[in-house]
């Protein structure tokens, strides 16, 4: 298989990462996964019950083993959340922030307590792997060096290569479906060219991140094409900050006293002005849907009724004219390069459409480590982002719209900074809401809030799209979260 991206570690808890999570899903389990209809289960969790409103107990199922042969016990479980919370630079702390406490009750029984009802608590335990008990909490230095990586998921690793290829071997102890494809070699090729050269020369069997070649024109004669959309959100941040922000100037470039982003005419304009269809069919080539709200048609948390405005630059700028910006203002728009399909070719046409506006956009594209450690650090005034909240919309509240609050698990992808005590009021409610009709209800109260803010400007869905080598006897069958993992791969 040749991913688009090599991940960066095997550690399951130091950064989620499309492709470190793509890896983790074949070598570990985790407490849930997230089935197609967006609805929590579980492979090694045997049943589950809610004492209280915060307390729940977890039932492990008896007959599953590690890669080495060694029982699963609460003992892993326990050692795992303890890893997570208490190694310093693990980033998966962000998904034991509500957890009050946590404990083993036997062998196979473990409880968990949070600080207030937590209605999401079970897709929010899919994010978590479980490793294998070791002595000391495993530093992530010491990760390879100490075998950190035995799992118990449907397969083992090998071997890493000296060119960083990463061999996989089934595992024999698997408690889930059969897996049929036995050995696994995982490789990159970073241009999209040589991932398909690779495929019409029989070199590899699955190739991932072909969106970004125009596949009508190619002839294609031994590569059968899949396609799939994700729940990648393609979306604009822009800075919420009550004060000037540091990217944004008056017509002339001067220094302004206050932020023209705060405005909600302002945010409006600017997604009147962007022609997401052009984005899609043209640059894109098809290869995305255009984005109504923050999820697709078909997931939990899409509310009807609710939609975004259409392109419609003229309104655009009676609204800046509106707002006090008939000139319109200097803007720099950021994005990355090297992150998401065409992601720099879309940050050029949506300064290109802002500039039809009169709000005079530079754009600046970055590779992804510099731009998600300054978009971390709120260095930015409008940012191009993506954000997949794989199906739960609870989470992508949590995460993407909450008020920034680290210190509670909220707000941590809200790099625009948008706030509004309302919408975080209506968040909280609905995290703590068992009831499915009033917890959806509750939820699309916030959502059609924050779309009236203008909280964040969706764009599109990015579509996955794979190359598989006619010539196999293999077939892949994408999963819910469109990764790239062998156990997905069935005979012809």
């Amino acid at each position: 298989m040749a991913y688009h991206s090599m991940p960066t570690t095997l550690d399951p808890h130091k950064i989620p990462l499309a492709a470190n999570i793509a890896l983790a899903d074949q070598l570990y389990d985790s407490l849930f996964v997230i089935t197609d209809e967006s609805e929590p289960t579980s492979l090694i969790i045997e049943s589950w019950e809610l004492k209280n409103e915060t307390t729940w107990v977890f039932h492990l199922k008896h007959n599953i083993y590690f890669h080495d042969g060694t029982p699963l016990t609460t003992k892993d479980i326990i050692y795992s959340f303890d890893r997570i919370n208490q190694v310093e630079g693990l980033e998966y702390k962000a998904f034991t922030k509500r957890w009050k406490s946590y404990e083993r009750l036997d062998d196979y029984a473990f409880q968990i307590v949070t600080e207030k009802p937590y209605s999401s608590l079970l897709r929010n335990l899919g994010n978590i792997y479980i490793l294998k008990y070791q002595e000391q909490l495993l530093p992530h230095d010491k990760f390879m060096e100490q075998k950190g990586y035995i799992g118990s998921g449907p397969y083992c690793l090998i071997a890493i290569e000296p060119n960083g290829d990463i061999r996989l071997i089934a595992n024999k102890y698997y408690h889930g479906a059969a897996v049929l494809v036995k050995k696994v070699r995982i490789t990159r090729f970073v241009e999209v060219n040589e991932r398909l050269r690779a495929l019409q020369e029989g070199k590899i069997n699955l190739a991932e991140g072909l969106a970004e070649v125009n596949i009508p024109l190619l002839n294609l004669k031994n590569i059968d094409i899949i396609k799939a959309p994700t729940h990648r959100l393609l979306h604009l941040h822009l800075d919420f900050k009550d004060a000037p922000t540091t990217f944004v100037r008056d017509y002339k470039g001067n220094t302004l006293d206050h932020n023209p982003l705060r405005n909600t005419l302002v945010r409006k304009a600017i997604s009147l002005a962007i022609n997401r269809k052009y984005l899609v069919d043209e640059i894109l080539q098809g290869n995305a849907l255009i984005a109504e709200q923050y999820m697709l048609p078909n997931m939990v948390g899409y509310m009807a009724g609710i939609r975004l405005d259409e392109y419609n630059p003229e309104l655009a700028k009676q609204l800046l004219k509106k707002a006090g910006y008939e000139q319109g203002f200097n803007l720099v728009l950021h994005g990355t390069n090297d992150r998401y399909i065409k992601d720099h070719a879309i940050v050029l046409a949506i300064a290109k459409m802002l500039n039809e506006v009169g709000i005079k956009t530079i754009p600046i594209t970055l590779g992804r480590k510099q731009f998600f450690q300054d978009v971390q650090n709120y260095q930015y005034s409008a940012i191009l982002i993506g954000f997949s909240p794989n199906g739960n919309i609870q989470g992508l509240l949590d995460e993407l719209i909450h008020s920034p609050v680290p210190e509670k698990g909220k707000g941590a992808f809200n790099f625009g900074r948008y706030t509004n005590p309302q919408v975080d009021q209506l968040i909280h409610e609905a995290g703590e809401q068992f009831n499915q009709v009033k917890r959806i209800r509750t939820q699309g109260r916030a959502i059609e809030l924050a779309m009236n803010d203008y909280a964040l400007i969706p764009l599109y869905f990015e579509q996955a799209i794979w190359g598989q080598s006619k010539n196999s006897q293999w077939e892949f069958w994408p999963n819910h979260f469109n990764g790239t993992v062998a156990q997905d791969i069935k005979p012809k």
